[in-house]
């Protein structure tokens, strides 16, 4: 069957999404499914990624999309993909709102993110009005803005602090998370102070780029201030370890067996 069958109407025009391997690999729900029903499910994932709105699972109508609507898009039977889809239903992978929506909420987090940065782009990062509003006079009486106040969104100091970066860290997913963190501690009023700086750039290096964009992104969803391990709560809880996202899936399964004190 041909691919052509899928449609999008992408409200952000992007082709891509971020896929954050951790969560895949450390997601209980998806450790007690068959293979069929995860292949279902990152499709259903790619779909949401070109919903109307995006993290949503939509058709271009803007409608909840149900089974037959899904298979047309990725070219499967629905009889097929029914009972698949139902394996995840029961083991609790898609999240459903009050509109009888499935959503990703990594996804929206992201879209929400994106849309905070474009937004900043279109301001130019620094709004300018007049010479004097922005910049200082000097000894001739002249307004020069090479000075510019400390407290502004400056993107030539984020710059300056980016390239300051420890040669370990110098790759561009790292630069760019570094980069949204720094402007995401300045949005919520809370800039990093040079010393705070130096601190977290050091905590960073030693876990190696991959896993410091993922620590930044995991506080910048949660509106967290500060760096923590992934998975690792602000006030206290553990990590998940390598170890636990390999965990044979009857773990799994009896561990949310007993939870659910079934």
């Amino acid at each position: 069957m041909s691919g052509n069958t899928v449609s999008s109407t992408r409200e952000d025009g992007r082709p891509a999404f971020l896929f954050y391997t951790q969560d895949w690999l450390c997601e209980p729900t998806l450790k007690v499914v068959s293979m069929g029903a995860k292949g279902l499910w990152i499709d259903v994932l790619c779909l949401m990624s070109r919903s109307p709105i995006k993290g949503y699972l939509l058709t271009p109508a803007g409608e909840p999309a149900d089974i037959e609507w899904i298979g047309k898009q990725i070219g499967r039977p629905s009889a097929e993909i029914k009972p698949l889809w139902e394996e995840l239903l029961r083991a609790g992978t898609p999240r459903i709102d009050s509109k009888n929506r499935v959503f990703s909420k990594r996804m929206i987090a992201d879209k929400t993110l994106t849309e905070k940065r474009s937004e900043a782009g279109r301001l130019g990062g620094r709004p300018k009005s007049n010479d004097k509003a922005n910049g200082k006079q000097n000894g001739n009486g002249e307004t020069s803005l090479d000075n510019d106040n400390d407290n502004d969104s400056d993107t030539d100091h984020d710059n300056d602090k980016k390239d300051a970066l420890p040669e370990a860290l110098r790759t561009d997913s790292f630069r760019a998370a570094w980069s949204d963190w720094l402007k995401y501690r300045k949005e919520t009023r809370h800039a990093l102070t040079p010393s705070t700086i130096a601190r977290q750039l050091k905590k960073l290096e030693k876990v190696g780029p991959a896993v410091a964009a993922a620590m930044i992104a995991q506080s910048i969803e949660h509106g967290w201030r500060g760096l923590f391990d992934v998975d690792e709560t602000p006030r206290g809880g553990t990590a998940k370890s390598a170890s636990d996202c390999l965990r044979p899936a009857a773990e799994v399964l009896e561990e949310m067996r007993r939870a659910g004190g079934e």
